[in-house]
């Protein structure tokens, strides 16, 4: 499916590139930006992809103004590799070279009506989703958007069905969002708090805070959305930390807040961007559950050894 060119700069440099064709008519074009690791195998298959779904896509070689042919792993030498090339690299000279990709799909042609189309649509879309709050859920917005795209023919049935990684996490993230939600309404996590908080009464202070941050963390498997964590999670926790005498409140409760900010990396649905992670098709749903189990116990762990003698340090 994909084959490597030779594109030329503003400045008249030649770089190397990887493109992918579709097998149909093109929909469109996109340029695919390079990692560190350069056009490695990781950054053909997503250009593939794309080109399987239908676009002509082009990864240009940006490294090659400074390693021509760089291509790397995912080693931590190859990271440190990875980092000594693009420090080397003029951010200017960067752009051109994206620039010139984009010039070569200009020679796709003019905009074709359904590109028209599918672009004002997804303006709709994301005016909808952002302001349209009062008018029509969101869910509804995207639902219509598709309704639309089907009776102005920019996508057929067959289109839909077809992306079968769509509906894979569709049917995952409905039943898993649908769970964690309901297991909030009918009071169940709050049940769950109370009950394992209680039993903490009489423990030393510093064994508290550590089961209370234990249990704040890891009960997010039991959340879809990082607001339903904090209105129902935290304020039992503290009511229950404030029974508790030695307990340092203030750093507790910064603590609590802290976490949410590294608790996303669990499951594929733990917070708003999980699921573009998830849905990028990058790791596999097996892969991301055992991972996120395993960088969560690591970053837990970071969080009570350097976390929190630091919160105490400065308080």
């Amino acid at each position: 499916m994909g084959e490597s060119i030779t594109l030329t700069s503003e400045d008249g440099f030649k770089l190397s590139a990887y493109r992918a064709t579709p097998s149909g008519k093109p929909r469109g074009g996109l340029v695919v930006v390079q990692e560190i690791f350069g056009v490695n195998h990781h950054i053909r298959n997503v250009t593939d992809s794309f080109a399987a779904d239908g676009y002509v896509a082009i990864a240009p070689a940006l490294f090659d103004r400074v390693e021509r042919g760089f291509e790397t792993g995912y080693q931590p030498a190859d990271i440190e590799r990875g980092r000594e090339v693009r420090g080397k690299l003029q951010l200017d000279h960067a752009v051109m070279d994206v620039r010139a990709a984009a010039k070569e799909l200009q020679k796709m042609g003019p905009l074709t009506r359904r590109e028209i189309i599918l672009g004002v649509l997804v303006v709709i879309a994301l005016v909808l989703w952002i302001f349209g709050g009062d008018l029509m859920e969101a869910t509804t917005a995207a639902i219509a958007v598709i309704a639309l795209m089907l009776l102005l023919k920019v996508v057929t049935w067959d289109d839909i069905t077809a992306n079968k990684a769509a509906w894979n996490t569709l049917a995952w993230f409905a039943t898993l969002v649908a769970l964690a939600d309901g297991l909030t309404r009918v009071g169940f996590v709050k049940w769950f708090a109370e009950t394992v908080a209680v039993q903490l009464s009489g423990v030393a202070p510093w064994v508290a805070v550590a089961a209370l941050l234990f249990i704040n963390f890891f009960g997010h498997y039991l959340f879809a959305s990082v607001t339903a964590h904090v209105t129902a999670m935290i304020p039992v926790l503290l009511a229950v930390a404030s029974t508790i005498p030695g307990v340092n409140m203030h750093t507790l409760a910064l603590g609590l807040c802290l976490q949410l900010g590294i608790m996303g990396i669990i499951t594929p649905f733990a917070t708003g961007p999980s699921p573009v992670y998830y849905g990028s098709g990058y790791l596999p749903a097996a892969d991301y559950w055992r991972l996120g189990a395993i960088f969560g116990l690591i970053f837990f762990a970071a969080f009570l050894v350097i976390g929190v003698p630091w919160m105490l340090a400065i308080r």
